[in-house]
């Protein structure tokens, strides 16, 4: 087991690099392109200041990066997972 995960370690340290590096970017990036939730752009909207929407961004990066950084095995279920989170 424990050299199950040394193996992944590259893998993992590629997507908590991504996540912390990639968040506060995108978070500086958000306003520009628009990608902000507006308070009081809709009634159940409550917060006091714009937020940026690229949580989910930040996500995708975390998890795409190691398997184009580090090459990591790609099988058939992992490919289907990717290619779902793709689509959604």
């Amino acid at each position: 087991m424990i050299s199950r995960l040394v193996d992944l370690f590259p893998a993992i340290l590629t997507a908590i690099v991504t996540a912390l590096v990639g968040s506060p970017l995108l978070a500086r990036l958000a306003p520009r392109v628009g990608l902000v939730d507006v308070p009081g752009a809709a009634p159940h909207k409550q917060h006091a200041h714009p937020t940026a929407l690229v949580g989910g961004l930040v996500l995708a990066a975390a998890i795409g990066a190691p398997y184009l950084i580090v090459r990591a095995p790609l099988d058939n279920q992992i490919g289907g997972v990717l290619a779902g989170g793709l689509i959604i």
